[in-house]
């Protein structure tokens, strides 16, 4: 019995832990997710410039 309430312990701190590390991080995850978002939106459009040569305008 003692066993089972160690494990049983150690299950709903690992739960707790877990989403108060998601609620203390949302503002993080949040921009992260929106960094990721916009890359992969604009990246077809800069490979598109790049193939184009618009790089070799910056180089000038």
């Amino acid at each position: 019995m003692n066993l089972f309430l160690q494990i049983l312990f150690f299950a709903i701190a690992t739960e707790f832990a877990f989403f108060a590390i998601l609620i203390l991080g949302k503002m993080i995850l949040i921009l992260l997710g929106l960094a990721l978002l916009i890359f992969f939106i604009l990246n077809p459009l800069i490979k598109k410039l790049e193939l184009r040569g618009m790089n070799e305008i910056q180089k000038k």
